[in-house]
């Protein structure tokens, strides 16, 4: 790209890597009286460009603005990537809440199951002990029936034996 007067251009503003340049002059075909009165600003505008170009100060300031462009572009990327890790951290906090609470209603849902357990535990050894005892009542009416059987056909069977 060229800064043009007349059209012909007075500043090369191609990226070469040298920045902006003034182009040598070339003749031109129109009266100069005519082309400083109608292109005075521009030309202005031109040498302001080519004097900066040369100046280490303006220089200086370019790159340090474009420095300055390229860390708020980083930092606009981290700031982005620091927004996604939040969102992420988030969601894991939800997921962590939801597992937290599903781990609160499995806990209680253990409890009561451990409760209802523990209870029929307890009427279970009570069935127990009440069939120990049952058993053991009837274990001394048998003995007691069976004593008493054998006191009597004993001696009935020694009768009969002996007889």
């Amino acid at each position: 790209m060229s800064i043009r007067n007349s059209g012909k251009p007075l500043v090369d503003l191609s990226d070469d890597g040298e920045g902006p340049s003034l182009v040598k002059d070339e003749p031109v075909d129109e009266p100069v009286d005519e082309r400083v009165s109608r292109g005075r600003h521009d030309d202005m505008y031109n040498f302001q460009l080519a004097r900066q170009a040369d100046d280490p100060w303006y220089i200086a300031y370019q790159d340090e603005s474009t420095q300055w462009c390229s860390q708020r572009m980083d930092l606009e990327e981290k700031m982005a990537n620091l927004g996604d890790e939040l969102a992420r951290k988030n969601l894991m906090i939800f997921e962590l809440k939801r597992i937290v609470e599903e781990e609160k209603k499995n806990s209680e849902l253990i409890r009561k199951e451990k409760l209802r357990v523990e209870t029929d535990l307890a009427v279970f050894d009570q069935v127990v002990e009440n069939l120990e005892h049952e058993l053991k009542v009837m274990g001394e009416e048998k003995s007691r029936f069976i004593c008493a059987v054998l006191l009597g056909v004993i001696p009935v069977l020694a009768v009969m034996w002996f007889w």
